[in-house]
């Protein structure tokens, strides 16, 4: 019963060092390429030698929901400027200017070379463990080769972090999805947002040019998001 107890209380320790791991690697700025912490060159995921998918994948002591959870608690109040429910909610069903939205091909694209989108994570009254933009979950967004493209990331979720990073990588998702997931552009990542405080929901602005022209996935680095469905598709066209 001893050696239990002491099991217990020695994960339970382990679990709150990585979630103060991963709040400093958040909180301490950004890395490299204009990516945030989690993917550049400072403390950020790729630091943590002990952060693989064994230990932390869905059935491991992180699995599932938790490091998401966790995060969001942890960082509650302290990462992103905070907007109104009413005015989250507004922007999550607003489509965009200069676009063209087709619900039936949840679809949303863009006429212009200055491309500005909101995008809500998780809000109540839709799937959990998705975006919402325009009205349209998981939406194909399709910009022109050279847009400058502004997204204001909203977390709508009560009690769970979320961040909107744009990469390379295609579906399906590991469980550490940023391990693997490389900034499609520099600029291109928004770091997580903790929970819904009194002060209203975080949101966070980036920015970033579609430089070049070809396939890419937005998505959720949080552990786990990634690989439950939080990504779309997304399209930079033109020669």
């Amino acid at each position: 019963m001893r050696r239990v107890t002491l099991g217990r209380l020695a994960a339970g320790l382990l679990a709150l060092g990585l979630v103060l791991l991963l709040a400093g690697a958040v909180l301490g700025g950004t890395g490299a390429a204009g990516s945030s912490s989690w993917t550049g060159s400072g403390p950020g995921w790729g630091s943590f030698g002990f952060m693989g998918s064994g230990m932390m994948g869905g059935g491991g002591m992180m699995g599932g929901n938790g490091m998401g959870q966790a995060m969001g608690s942890a960082l509650a109040g302290r990462v992103g400027q905070p907007i109104s429910p009413a005015q989250a909610t507004a922007l999550g069903a607003a489509a965009p200017a200069g676009a063209s939205v087709d619900r039936a091909t949840s679809r949303i694209t863009f006429q212009t070379n200055d491309v500005r989108l909101a995008v809500l994570a998780s809000p109540p009254g839709g799937p959990d463990m998705t975006f919402r933009i325009a009205g349209l979950v998981n939406p194909t967004l399709v910009v022109p080769l050279g847009a400058t493209v502004t997204v204001q990331l909203v977390n709508a979720d009560s009690d769970t972090s979320h961040n909107w990073a744009l990469t390379t990588a295609q579906p399906p998702f590991p469980f550490m999805a940023m391990m693997s997931a490389p900034p499609a552009f520099p600029g291109a990542v928004a770091q997580p947002l903790g929970d819904p405080t009194s002060a209203g929901l975080p949101s966070e602005t980036v920015r970033f040019t579609a430089s070049a022209a070809g396939m890419y996935t937005y998505l959720c680095e949080v552990p786990g998001h990634a690989a439950q469905g939080m990504h779309g598709t997304f399209q930079v066209t033109g020669a």
